[in-house]
């Protein structure tokens, strides 16, 4: 087993990391400020007055008590397909339709919480990428979770693996990265963990993060593993800079 990975593996058994359940809503309220925050105060002065810190506040609480209530605290053990398309939902505070630009610059219409019917391209470290066709996107999704779920891998590997397979994939028209980096850190949380804030780490390093996914995914098929090995010491990092290891 690769180094690195022994060591999440090793500090996933920290006390440190473990969390109660009266901790819960906390670090969901924790995940969530990490992911928008950043976003939020990227704004205009202008839009951020027009969108207000109490329709901020509200929209944060409204995200946040939807995953605890259909996920985190859920009896349900597996994380579904339905919770993620609600998600998506959330982000957009359930409106029966978005404007989403399109590659050609044009503005078109989409449904919050429905997966893309079309292939689109995203922008990723200065050049469009084709994502993959759209026709089987609930069966791919469904193997994504299979492979989540399959408690013979190491949790950590599947932790990162699911957050790159499925920006890969980008099964919506837009907002799947918002999705992915909360799906894996309320993954992290279900399994009683300590998660460590990924979203921290994309906001003020996107373009890094990016490159490091375009390379590894380049180098997969000489070596499987490699894009998700060099992935490990930045989760390792993460872990020292919330001073939990």
């Amino acid at each position: 087993m690769n180094e690195h990975l022994q060591q999440l593996e090793a500090i996933s058994r920290y006390p440190s990391l473990k969390v109660s359940p009266e901790q819960r809503p906390e670090i969901v309220g924790n995940i969530l400020h990490h992911l928008m925050n950043p976003y939020f105060l990227t704004r205009t002065p202008e839009m951020q007055e027009k969108f207000g810190e109490r329709q901020y506040q509200a929209f944060m609480r409204a995200l946040a008590d939807y995953c605890l209530r259909e996920y985190v605290e859920n009896p349900e053990p597996r994380l579904s397909i339905e919770f993620i398309k609600g998600l998506h939902r959330q982000f957009y505070s359930n409106a029966p339709s978005v404007p989403v630009k399109a590659l050609c610059g044009t503005m078109m219409a989409t449904v919050p919480g429905e997966f893309k019917t079309t292939p689109v391209y995203v922008r990723r470290v200065g050049e469009w990428v084709a994502t993959p066709d759209s026709e089987n996107m609930p069966r791919d999704i469904e193997l994504l979770l299979d492979r989540l779920h399959d408690e013979m891998v190491p949790l950590f590997h599947r932790y990162i693996q699911f957050m790159f397979d499925f920006t890969f994939i980008h099964p919506f028209p837009d907002s799947n990265g918002k999705v992915v980096l909360v799906l894996g850190d309320l993954f992290l949380l279900k399994q009683g963990l300590h998660p460590p804030y990924f979203a921290k780490y994309l906001c003020s390093n996107k373009q890094e993060l990016h490159a490091r996914a375009v390379q590894y995914r380049a180098e997969c098929s000489i070596d499987p593993e490699r894009h998700i090995a060099g992935l490990y010491p930045v989760v390792l990092s993460l872990y020292e800079e919330c001073g939990l290891w």
